[in-house]
């Protein structure tokens, strides 16, 4: 009857340092998964994408990826389109001249899109595009946000 109970009270005891160790780790975890913010801006008729970051490398296979997830009527996300830069191909984004230029047509105005980089890092920006005496421009958008911000 002893030992069952030594072995309950190990039993828990192992519990309890599982469950600490876990806690301590817990925001290690949590950080090392958290995007950044991405830049954005128009040029050439085009939003460009880059990261102000000069930790910036090339990701998995020397690859820059973007892509954007489109928020729909229904809250839902879709994603939108996809970019894959293989082998170095193209600079790398940190700086806005040498941004990753993606055509504003692929864009629908008064939309939510999180646009996604996928670098040696993660960054996002939710963004959506708006008319403003006949010219584009883009608003930034609160993460969790589905609409787009009507003031100007």
């Amino acid at each position: 009857l002893i030992i069952i109970w030594l072995l309950k009270l190990s039993h828990l005891m192992f519990e309890f340092a599982l469950l600490l160790l876990s806690l301590f780790l817990l925001p290690f975890i949590g950080c090392s998964q958290m995007s950044k913010k991405l830049d954005v801006i128009i040029k050439n008729d085009s939003l460009c994408f880059f990261t102000n970051d000069p930790k910036t490398d090339y990701g998995f296979k020397g690859q820059l990826l973007i892509y954007a997830l489109k928020f729909n009527a229904v809250k839902a996300l879709k994603t939108d389109f996809e970019q894959i830069h293989k082998n170095k191909s193209q600079p790398i984004p940190i700086k806005k001249e040498d941004c990753l230029e993606v055509s504003i047509g692929k864009f629908e105005k008064n939309i939510v899109y999180e646009v996604i980089l996928d670098t040696n890092k993660t960054y996002d920006s939710f963004i959506c595009l708006k008319d403003a005496n006949n010219q584009i421009i883009v608003k930034e958008v609160k993460a969790g946000q589905t609409t787009c911000p009507i003031s100007e």
